[in-house]
């Protein structure tokens, strides 16, 4: 059951924690974040693995969703042992570079 969604930029999250608190997606339990390299979004040039994987890092109880850059089944196994849980594969899907099935295979 949804119970509720925050939508913001995570710098807004971060910025409207008071000094030296928990960032503002944390004190509300939120569990999903979007993350998205907006530089890399569409242009399937690759994922920017050190972003989601600092963000693992920082954050492990947060289910990382990765966005941006996908071009590739190789840059899905970067996601995943990134620590991102989820990807956003909307322009490679849409060019033909891999199928869901495929991707499936892949990571299985």
């Amino acid at each position: 059951m949804l119970r509720s969604v925050l939508m913001a930029p995570v710098w807004l999250a971060a910025a409207l924690a008071p000094s030296g608190d928990e960032p503002l997606f944390l004190a509300l339990r939120l569990r999903h974040l979007l993350c998205t390299d907006i530089g890399r979004d569409g242009a399937m040039t690759g994922p920017n693995v050190a972003l989601y994987r600092e963000v693992a890092k920082r954050y492990p109880a947060l289910h990382v969703q990765a966005s941006g850059g996908v071009s590739g089944l190789a840059d899905l196994s970067e996601l995943a042992a990134s620590g991102a849980r989820y990807a956003i594969t909307g322009k490679a899907l849409l060019e033909g570079c891999f199928t869901v099935a495929g991707a499936r295979e892949h990571l299985a």
